[in-house]
C-alpha cells in the first residue's frame, strides 16, 4: 500500500482516531519517507480494540498482536508519550520507532534506520 491506500484505509476504519496509532513502516509512509507497505500496522487502547471488535471479527495472532482483517494488524498500547498527529492521524513518534529500529536485528527494519536518522536531521528532500 502506497500513501493514499493508507489514507483510504484509514478513513474507512469506524474507531475512533484518538484510539489508535499508526505504527512502524506505516508511519514512515504516511510521513513521505518510505514508498509502500504490506499491511497496517496500529497500537490501539483497550477501548479501541473493543471498538474494532465491534465491527470486524478480530482474532488473536498471538499473545500480543489481533488481527482486524487482510490489511490491519493491532496491538495494544495505549502509546502515550510516543505518539504525533500528522495529517489528522496518529502516528508513532519518529524517535521512538527510531529506538525500536537500532536494537532490532531484523533485516528489513535495519535498512530503514538511516532514512528515520535523514528525517530526524531534517535532510531529506522537500522536508
Amino acid at each position: 500500500m502506497d500513501k493514499n491506500e493508507i489514507f483510504k484505509l484509514l478513513d474507512s476504519i469506524p474507531v475512533d482516531k484518538n484510539e489508535y496509532t499508526v505504527l512502524s513502516t506505516c508511519a514512515l509512509v504516511v510521513r513521505g519517507i518510505w514508498k509502500t507497505v504490506n499491511d497496517l500496522d496500529l497500537a490501539v487502547t483497550k477501548k479501541g480494540l473493543e471498538e474494532f471488535k465491534k465491527y470486524y471479527d478480530v482474532k488473536p495472532k498471538d499473545e500480543k498482536w489481533y488481527i482486524i482483517n487482510d490489511k490491519i494488524e493491532c496491538c495494544v498500547d495505549s502509546m502515550d508519550g510516543k505518539r504525533e498527529l500528522i495529517d489528522g492521524y496518529y502516528l508513532q513518534e519518529i524517535h521512538d520507532y527510531y529506538k525500536y529500529l537500532i536494537t532490532n536485528k531484523r533485516e528489513k527494519d535495519i535498512s530503514k534506520i538511516k532514512v528515520v536518522e535523514e528525517y530526524m536531521k531534517g535532510d531529506l528532500n522537500g522536508r
